[in-house]
């Protein structure tokens, strides 16, 4: 029987579609993995899906159809960004540029939330760390949430896709990504002694920082828990540690659920 498309059922059709689309999308995109496609292939699908699946990972809508929607948008960011992830990439650092060139607060944050989204080893994530603390002090304070948020999941996605590699910088951390985790975590420590409402967001993103520095988190384990000394460059880490195990017991409830359910939570979970 035919449907009709449009009238009070349009909304929910349009999505319907989208659906559909985007899953055979990914179908397409994961067996075209399986087989090994040329770099032109590979660019060619950059080219004609980025713009519109980026558009549909902020569609309006609260449903069931809608949040499918999002979800497949991102599994085909992720797909695309296995083999093409400099694109990707040059797609944030030019929103980042925009940002700053523009000084307008009021400037959509854009295609930072690609982040989330994209494929990343530990090369690709030391490059994403190393790009925000470039770009950091130039940002204006309401970009530097969606950053924070964006950068957070872009570890989370690391742990998850590449656990092996986490395991192995146990062993042998790396001393590029220490630099940059300890740069940014430096960053963000000034931000929220300035932000104090925004703590929920600051202290998992520093939490996550340290660990990926496994020689420092060592140190302050030792310092914390057996009273050994810690550098002078390690203080302001040794003091977040501090403030948090602090903040479990502290009358403001913001600070409290920050402490505890999400920041040291966290740190059982990685």
């Amino acid at each position: 029987m035919y449907k009709r498309f449009g009238g009070l059922d349009q909304e929910k059709n349009i999505y319907e579609s989208y659906f559909i689309v985007l899953d055979t999308v990914e179908q397409c995109l994961a067996n075209t993995n399986n087989m090994g496609t040329s770099r032109l292939d590979e660019a060619i699908y950059v080219n004609k899906l980025l713009p519109g699946v980026c558009k549909l990972l902020n569609v309006v809508g609260d449903g069931v159809t809608v949040q499918h929607v999002r979800q497949l948008a991102s599994h085909i960011l992720f797909a695309l960004s296995v083999n093409n992830f400099s694109t990707l990439f040059s797609k944030v650092v030019s929103r980042l540029e925009c940002l700053i060139a523009s000084g307008d607060e009021t400037c959509e944050a854009g295609d930072l939330n690609l982040i989330q989204h994209m494929n990343v080893d530990m090369s690709k994530l030391t490059r994403l760390l190393n790009e925000e603390v470039q770009k950091w002090r130039l940002l204006k304070k309401i970009h530097h949430i969606e950053l924070v948020k964006s950068v957070e999941k872009a570890i989370w996605n690391w742990l998850d896709t590449y656990p092996e590699e986490f395991t192995d910088l146990q062993k042998r951390p790396s001393a590029e990504l220490s630099d940059n985790c300890e740069k940014l975590f430096e960053l963000l420590d000034i931000f929220q002694e300035n932000n104090k409402r925004k703590v929920q967001y600051i202290w998992p993103l520093q939490m996550m920082l340290l660990v990926l520095c496994p020689i420092i988190l060592e140190e302050l384990v030792y310092s914390i828990e057996k009273g050994g000394p810690c550098s002078e460059e390690h203080l302001r880490k040794r003091n977040f540690i501090d403030n948090l195990k602090r903040q479990l017991h502290s009358n403001v409830k913001q600070h409290r659920e920050a402490a505890a359910v999400i920041t040291f939570v966290k740190l059982c979970k990685a």
